[in-house]
């Protein structure tokens, strides 16, 4: 999906010295966009994953650069009123239940210098839908090893019409936004996983469930259902909001 982060990230001026604010930062792949694009005095990186964190302090290496582990909506509520240039937050929306969203927003926003801009980029409703299926089959099966009850598509926005809505509720001026869909094809179930596994569209699932065989059993399960031609359609949304 790094493409679409980067024509995100190309909507974005970057001042000299500039302070950003990556939520669900992952390996780090936006922070890492951001320093190729300007020179930055502080950013900030939160993610829940150790292993995620690790991953991305490799990859960048730039002693500008600080990772928190944690949870964003707690995170962010230490952090300093009016301080940051930019805030994003990639891929990581449907994690965040519906009510606690509006408080998240609200916490951006009291971050954000005044002018600041809030880039988010958001799978919507219909994405990797085949592979919903399986899985959710695959938690039917095994019901006693669910940790967790989740629809992967419950938390999904519709559209970047939503996020405009939810950014225009608490006090954002909307600059605008985009939706996307690529379709990615596969000859197998285990390279179709392991693909969505690299790109982040199923972060978090697996500790849903206490299955030690849980990727094996879901790259089966989606060969079977679609006869070993696998179309992945990736269905995703952009929006650009300022203070």
């Amino acid at each position: 999906m790094g493409k679409y982060e980067e024509e995100m990230l190309d909507e974005l001026s970057f001042p000299e010295g500039f302070t950003m604010l990556d939520l669900a930062c992952g390996t780090g792949f936006i922070i890492a966009g951001a320093i190729r694009r300007g020179a930055p005095s502080d950013i900030v990186g939160i993610d829940g994953s150790e292993g995620m964190l690790v991953k991305a302090s490799n990859r960048i290496g730039n002693d500008k650069v600080r990772f928190i582990k944690g949870d964003v909506l707690e995170e962010i509520r230490k952090l300093p009123n009016d301080y940051f240039d930019i805030v994003s937050f990639g891929w990581a929306l449907s994690y965040i239940d519906k009510k606690n969203r509006g408080i998240l927003i609200e916490n951006i926003r009291r971050v954000l210098k005044p002018g600041g801009v809030l880039i988010v980029i958001a799978n919507r409703k219909g994405t990797i839908d085949n592979v919903e299926r399986a899985y959710l089959e695959l938690m039917e099966e095994h019901s006693s090893n669910i940790n967790k009850i989740s629809d992967m598509g419950m938390g999904l926005i519709k559209n970047c019409k939503e996020l405009q809505r939810m950014f225009l509720k608490k006090g954002l001026i909307w600059c605008g936004g985009w939706d996307g869909k690529e379709e990615i094809f596969f000859d197998n179930g285990v390279n179709a996983i392991s693909w969505i596994r690299g790109c982040g569209a199923l972060a978090g699932t697996f500790e849903l469930m206490e299955l030690d065989s849980f990727w094996e059993e879901l790259s089966r399960k989606v060969n079977k259902n679609n006869n070993n031609k696998i179309v992945i359609t990736h269905k995703f949304s952009v929006g650009i909001a300022r203070k």
